[in-house]
């Protein structure tokens, strides 16, 4: 009994000094995550890879903490089966959760490209509308139809990502076919001129108009006009176009505007 009480009295000091260094790096870890976290975001880092960073060095702190305390206290067999353990265990969760783990590096890589934002409209694949949500391991998507879509981070940066907003503006290109027997050049100039006064068409680039093909009787013309992102997803200038040319048509070519074929080529 005698002895039990002085092995636990020897062992006091010991004790007190692992607990004193795990203490110390539950501190260190906490105040080294603050100042990682605000560093990550003083560079300019999206606040979710800020709390990535921060989380992953507090884990390591931790880790080398509770080491040092083993280490320190003449417990090295137990520091280096502390360690080996976590490597065994750190590889066996890293296959278990290799999709989900591939998911958040994905996701890390799209918070600091930021190659959309939540308001954008995009495109993965053949999935696009618009971006409502955006989180680490997915991003959720509305579609036009009303359908919410959840994409995994690995999809999304394994395909190519087209924006639609980003640029600010968009090109629609409307291709027209009329009977060949017309003045090409008045069409053109006249044309131009009514689409540079058409409502919800921008006029920084110019509406164009251009010859495409002569198909026989028929010659095709392809009009492009610029619209703002908003205005082209809403439907608002590809509407007020396809007026503007259907009035065009009937003021300038009544006879051939019932052989005309208008139609969006994009």
């Amino acid at each position: 009994m005698q002895d039990t009480i002085a092995i636990i009295i020897a062992s006091i000091p010991t004790l007190l000094l692992v607990v004193g260094i795990v203490l110390a790096t539950v501190v260190l870890a906490r105040r080294v995550r603050t100042i990682a976290h605000a560093a990550v975001i003083r560079v300019g880092m999206p606040i979710e890879i800020a709390m990535v960073a921060a989380s992953i060095t507090n884990v390591v702190i931790m880790v080398l903490g509770i080491a040092i305390a083993f280490a320190q206290a003449g417990w090295v067999t137990a520091a280096s089966s502390f360690i080996a353990g976590l490597g065994i265990t750190g590889i066996i969760v890293g296959f278990a959760l290799q999709d989900t783990i591939k998911n958040y590096a994905a996701g890390v890589m799209i918070l600091y490209h930021r190659p959309y934002h939540v308001g954008d409209d995009v495109q993965f694949g053949t999935i696009r509308g618009l971006v409502t949500a955006l989180r680490l391991h997915m991003t959720i998507l509305r579609r036009e139809d009303g359908i919410v879509v959840e994409i995994p981070s690995s999809v999304i940066t394994n395909g190519p990502i087209i924006n639609y907003t980003r640029a600010g503006l968009r090109r629609i290109t409307i291709r027209i076919t009329l009977e060949r027997n017309i003045d090409i050049e008045t069409v053109v100039r006249d044309l131009t001129d009514v689409l540079r006064r058409t409502p919800h068409v921008v006029n920084e680039p110019l509406p164009t108009v251009a010859v495409m093909a002569m198909e026989g009787e028929f010659i095709v013309f392809d009009v492009g006009v610029w619209a703002t992102a908003g205005d082209d997803a809403s439907g608002a200038t590809r509407t007020h176009t396809l007026a503007t040319i259907d009035r065009f048509l009937v003021a300038t070519q009544p006879t051939k505007r019932n052989k005309s074929v208008v139609k969006i080529a994009n």
